[in-house]
Order: C-alpha cells, then sequence, then structure tokens
C-alpha cells in the first residue's frame, strides 16, 4: 500500500482509513440484488438471481 501510495495515488491510504473508521451494514446476497434491481440504474449485466 505504501508503494500506490507513493507512486500511483498519494490519498490511497487516507481514503482506506475512512473505510476502515465508518461503520457499514452487512446484507445478504438476496438483499443486495434486492436492492440493486430497486435502484432504477441500468447496469452493463442485468441484475438477476
Amino acid at each position: 500500500m505504501e508503494f500506490f501510495n507513493k507512486q500511483i495515488d498519494k490519498t490511497i491510504l487516507e481514503r482506506h482509513q475512512i473505510i476502515v473508521e465508518q461503520e457499514f451494514e452487512r446484507i445478504t446476497y438476496s438483499e443486495a440484488m434486492q436492492l440493486l434491481g430497486k435502484s432504477n440504474k441500468n447496469f452493463i449485466y442485468s441484475v438477476e438471481w
């Protein structure tokens, strides 16, 4: 990660730290598919389960 931080993306460590510190909810694959289906967004591949 230090290599990426120095050579590729100077903010990667900071962004990862923010992600790690935030709470997130775990959901099942089925719940994720339902949420994606309700999102009214177009995806390259259809959302099916």
